[in-house]
């Protein structure tokens, strides 16, 4: 940790806010099904940077036994699938399988958010997967963000979201040749079986070893020069 930069604990920087949902039992339908977002850990787990999306609603009984966060909370899930985080783009209620958190002055939230990313090992180590709550929230509580000045954070907000624009890009133009690939596979299946391609006189080519080897070394050479360019960036 550079020397400029602090140790603090983040209940130091930051106001926790534990879910609630306190009917029993949980499937209770007349408590759903009405104006209000209910999050659960699946939702943050599906989640980018934001949460868009939610699955269950709240009517106002069930209202009643939960809380309401305000939109820009970042939230946490200390159950099931523990240290998944994404922020609200919503007013929203949520369960005790869900910590919500709201920094103070000294940390921004985008930087809080991708600190918490980079401690998910960190929780999930000898994390009690068999409770939640209090034990939990006070374990997040006690343990060590670095902290830099605000200019620094904002800097590198900055360039870890360079670097996943990148990324993201290269996943997207990926994911966009696979359904090509799936999209003429699916079509020529069905040329072939109705009998608009006439098959018979097709003689399927051979794939040398030597040509697939070659694909596989071409395959090497852009991990490397992803990892020099992901290695460059890091260096600046």
């Amino acid at each position: 940790i550079p020397e400029h930069w602090e140790v603090r604990r983040i209940k130091t920087v930051t106001k926790i806010l534990r879910g609630k949902f306190s009917h029993r039992p949980r499937n209770d339908a007349s408590l759903y099904d009405g104006e209000f977002p209910f999050i659960q850990t699946g939702d943050v787990a599906r989640a980018g940077k934001f949460i868009f999306e939610y699955k269950q609603t709240l009517n106002k009984k069930g209202f009643a036994v939960s809380k309401q966060f305000p939109k820009g909370t970042l939230t946490m899930t200390i159950a099931a699938n523990i240290g998944d985080v994404a922020i609200l783009d919503f007013d929203a209620c949520f369960p005790d399988s869900i910590v919500g958190f709201v920094p103070n002055k000294d940390v921004f939230l985008d930087f809080l958010y991708y600190s918490f990313t980079a401690m998910k090992k960190e929780l999930l180590k000898g994390a009690p997967v068999n409770t939640q709550g209090n034990l939990n929230i006070e374990r997040i509580g006690v343990m060590s963000i670095a902290l830099p000045d605000h200019q620094t954070q904002k800097a590198l907000v900055k360039t870890i979201e360079s670097a996943s624009d990148k990324n993201n890009q290269a996943i997207s133009r990926a994911q966009r040749e696979i359904e090509l690939i799936h999209e003429y596979r699916t079509r020529l299946i069905s040329d072939v079986v109705t009998g608009k391609v006439d098959v018979r006189g097709i003689a399927v080519p051979e794939v040398a070893e030597e040509e697939i080897l070659a694909l596989d070394e071409d395959a090497a050479e852009t991990d490397n020069v992803i990892n020099e360019e992901g290695a460059m960036d890091e260096a600046n």
